[in-house]
């Protein structure tokens, strides 16, 4: 069940992509979330970057029912890679986009059986309405830190 969604959509974005990347990780880790960059894709010759694409994927259990996902997909196009002080950036135009998701039932143990998956609509209804509402605030909470830490490092401006 999708929480949250953020995206921000930076016109002239200078980054280190290696630095964002493990940023990421590093803010989710923080957060107790199991992180990995699921992909990454690059598309370019010498100082012209047609693309570059990344995610990066949290994920932690916070009880025997429910998981927090927090995805963070990145796109720089028509960039320029450039060299400062012995590192690389790329520099042109950006987005960002944050997502925040709970997944109910990570296991599928209340899904597989048929009496289990009544009981569940009845659970999920009633009993874990508020636990549900109090989750879906935390995570945003942390989606958008998350955010605005990467928003920082990507030298991005209102």
């Amino acid at each position: 069940m999708r929480v949250s969604r953020n995206q921000l959509n930076i016109a002239s974005m200078k980054v280190n992509v290696k630095k964002l990347m493990s940023t990421i990780k590093s803010l989710l880790e923080g957060f107790n979330y199991d992180a990995s960059d699921t992909s990454y894709k690059y598309q370019g010759e010498g100082d012209k970057v047609d693309m570059v694409q990344f995610l990066v994927v949290g994920s932690k259990n916070v009880d025997a029912y429910t998981k927090f996902v927090i995805s963070v997909e990145a796109t720089v196009e028509n960039a320029k890679r450039l060299i400062e002080k012995d590192k690389t950036f790329v520099k042109g135009r950006g987005k960002i986009i944050f997502k925040s998701e709970l997944i109910l039932d990570y296991d599928e143990k209340w899904s597989k059986d048929p009496v289990l998956h009544f009981f569940k609509g009845i659970y999920e209804k009633y009993v874990y309405k508020d636990t549900r509402k109090d989750y879906e605030t935390k995570i945003s909470s942390e989606m958008f830190e998350v955010r605005d830490e990467v928003k920082k490092l990507a030298e991005v401006r209102k």
